[in-house]
């Protein structure tokens, strides 16, 4: 056997192992939301607990965590990135990274709009510490901030809430969002944020439990289309009662705010 050929083998071998993997992990995911649905306050008195120790480690009130997970990566949004870029090319603009945990995203968009001046807010501080130590822009600032200090940040041409608005992974188990995560919350958060976007500035909403138009904010607001926008992708969605929605796909996420 060949070289080429063994390699073509191993990868083969690879891929076959990687898609069985995924087959078990979406099986695994199955069981576990059939077990949740059938104990949902079980679930929701674990996640009650984990939400109370996530707060108490971060030295916050448990309502000022949305979600567990901090996870993030380089240039995850690349198009939306390239939609800024493409709107605001070289300009001075001031950007607010709002959930920028340790800060990849700020770093990302700086790449693409480097004479941007970015904010990068969070209330882990574990997470805020990572991105502190990796940053060397001085173009790029992180600060601890909760929610009710939101208003005193200033004005900014774009603010991002990305991955950030939701609860993960519950909204991928629970029918009813509303005991953990209602929508007055969602629409409470939307609104400080409203405060701090300039007028005929942008705020972009991806991966959100709620839609925005449900609010009354949005009303502020004009969606602006994305050409090269990803495909639209199925997002645990929910209404203004929290009650998930149907095979909805996630595509109305940039919205530029009127002049009053």
């Amino acid at each position: 056997m060949s070289f080429y050929e063994l390699y073509s083998f191993q990868n083969y071998s690879f891929e076959i192992r990687n898609i069985k993997f995924l087959v078990s992990k979406t099986k695994l995911m199955k069981q576990i939301k059939n077990i949740i649905l059938k104990f949902p306050q079980i679930y929701l008195y674990y996640k009650k607990l984990t939400y109370i120790f996530l707060a108490f480690s971060s030295g916050t009130k448990e309502k000022n965590i949305f979600q567990e997970a901090s996870t993030t990566e380089y240039d995850r949004h690349p198009d939306l990135f390239n939609f800024l870029k493409s709107r605001y090319s070289d300009k001075q603009i001031k950007i607010l990274s709002f959930g920028c945990s340790s800060g990849e995203e700020c770093i990302s968009l700086n790449k693409y709009l480097p004479n941007a001046s970015i904010l990068g807010v969070d209330i882990n501080k574990k997470s805020l510490a990572k991105a502190e130590k990796i940053n060397s822009n001085k173009n790029i600032i992180y600060k601890y901030c909760e929610p009710k200090d939101i208003y005193n940040l200033g004005e900014f041409d774009v603010v991002l809430a990305i991955s950030v608005l939701c609860k993960h992974p519950e909204a991928e188990y629970l029918n009813n969002l509303s005991k953990i995560y209602p929508f007055k919350r969602y629409e409470d958060m939307v609104h400080k944020l409203d405060s701090v976007v300039k007028q005929e500035g942008l705020l972009i909403i991806r991966s959100s439990n709620y839609i925005f138009s449900d609010t009354k904010t949005s009303n502020n607001y004009q969606l602006i289309k994305n050409n090269n926008a990803r495909k639209s992708k199925a997002f645990p969605k929910f209404n203004s009662q929290g009650l998930k929605k149907t095979d909805y796909f996630e595509n109305k996420e940039i919205f530029k705010k009127n002049i009053t």
